[in-house]
């Protein structure tokens, strides 16, 4: 009885064995043990190809669907360029590389193309003494048409796109768009990337961001520039242009002005030069002024005769 108990116990212990091997019980690695892959050849942790990831919605053209965490890995995008996470649902961010180098691109305003989307991220803009304002991001669907696009922040610290005539998009978030006959980008304005649509496809051209930019401003003749505390202030250079006096305009001790000249005390040669020229001879204490024109006699001789 003994030796028969003792083979259905290894019986029993063996087919227990087996059922577990086949039930395929779970194994929290947290507190049930741990694996070492770094001697494993590859261990790749993401996606890899040369668009972001499927399922790719059809026909709406819309962006790709992602969970928070997701990553992808861009094969066609520069190095320190080309990882990709999933910061918001359904929506994919580039994870630019600190040490990426002078050659990476800005974040800020990245304009991307995606099948017929123009996608330009969210950034920090200001125009002149504006306080910088968040932009935040702007989408163009494109649905048809063939031409030029150009896409900027305008004066207004807007996300400004213009098509050319005969485009025609869908826009959302901070992007607007109109058509114009010729895009361009406009006076002040901060360019942002310039485009070509080719029967609703579009296509970056360049990427025309640039930090730290300005717009140069000199004083032309008789035009003073005086900068303070980020202001220019533009006047007139009053060594070449006479001031205004308070309610009229005061000339005193300009060369000519109509023809007219105010003297202190003489008139001054009178010859062809000056000829029909009129001028004021300011009087002293007791004495009236006068006021006299240079003129011509019949024997062609020069000569100021009084007027008044």
């Amino acid at each position: 009885m003994m030796t028969t108990q003792l083979r259905l116990t290894h019986g029993a212990l063996l087919a227990l064995a087996l059922s577990t091997l086949q039930g395929q019980t779970p194994v929290d690695l947290r507190t049930q043990g741990k694996v070492d892959l770094m001697a494993a050849n590859a261990t790749p942790p993401i996606k890899t190809g040369t668009r972001l990831p499927p399922p790719f919605k059809t026909g709406a053209n819309l962006p790709p669907t992602c969970q928070i965490g997701e990553a992808f890995l861009k094969t066609d995008t520069a190095a320190g360029q080309n990882l990709y996470g999933c910061v918001a649902a359904n929506t994919w961010a580039v994870q630019s590389s600190a040490d990426a180098g002078p050659t990476a691109p800005f974040d800020d305003f990245q304009p991307t193309v995606t099948g017929r989307v123009l996608a330009v991220a969210a950034g920090r803009a200001r125009i002149g003494n504006y306080v910088p304002v968040t932009i935040d991001r702007g989408m163009a669907t494109f649905t048809s048409g063939t031409g030029d696009v150009k896409v900027f922040i305008d004066t207004s610290n807007n996300l400004v796109c213009h098509m050319q005539t005969g485009i025609v998009a869908n826009t959302s978030g901070a992007m607007a768009c109109s058509n114009v006959s010729r895009p361009g980008y406009p006076p002040n304005s901060i360019p942002v990337a310039d485009l070509t649509v080719n029967n609703g496809t579009p296509t970056i051209d360049s990427d025309d961001r640039a930090f730290l930019t300005t717009r140069g401003v000199s004083a032309g003749t008789g035009i003073s520039i005086a900068d303070a505390g980020g202001v220019a202030s533009i006047g007139i250079d009053t060594a070449t242009v006479p001031q205004l006096g308070a309610g009229s305009n005061d000339f005193t001790g300009s060369v000519s002005a109509l023809e007219f000249r105010f003297m202190g005390s003489s008139e001054g040669s009178c010859d062809s030069a000056n000829r029909g020229r009129l001028v004021s001879i300011f009087g002293g204490p007791g004495v009236a002024d006068t006021v006299k024109m240079c003129v011509k006699s019949d024997s062609d001789t020069y000569a100021w005769k009084t007027i008044l």
